[in-house]
């Protein structure tokens, strides 16, 4: 059986959404091995951003995973930076950013920024 590069394609793309993202899970595979390895990505995800963000962690309190893991459903990964500026970003929105946060998001914003025009 032949198996089209854009139909192969495609069925990448989905597992690959529905992996890091809340997508619907594609039928040609177990549901309960991808919810397994979804939820040890996320878990890798915030774990990345929480090493390389520990005052967001401290800032946040118990609050960090849930806050985190709703706002990765709905987010493509980024590189940590990135995905803790969008995490910091979301948190703005909804007005729950703490304010010790504020300049860490304004640094980062310009770190970010900087690395952009350097490459």
């Amino acid at each position: 059986m032949s198996v089209s590069r854009d139909s192969l394609g495609d069925a990448q793309a989905r597992l690959v959404a529905s992996l890091t993202t809340s997508a619907e899970r594609p039928a040609e595979f177990d549901a309960e091995r991808l919810t397994a390895t979804a939820a040890i990505l996320a878990d890798k995800r915030r774990r990345g951003v929480a090493k390389r963000f520990p005052a967001l962690v401290r800032a946040l309190g118990a609050d960090f995973v849930p806050l985190f893991d709703e706002y990765a459903r709905t987010t493509r990964a980024e590189d940590g930076d990135d995905d803790a500026f969008r995490f910091m970003g979301a948190l703005a929105m909804k007005r729950v950013l703490p304010p010790e946060l504020r300049a860490l998001r304004r640094r980062l914003w310009v770190r970010l920024r900087l690395a952009k025009l350097l490459r």
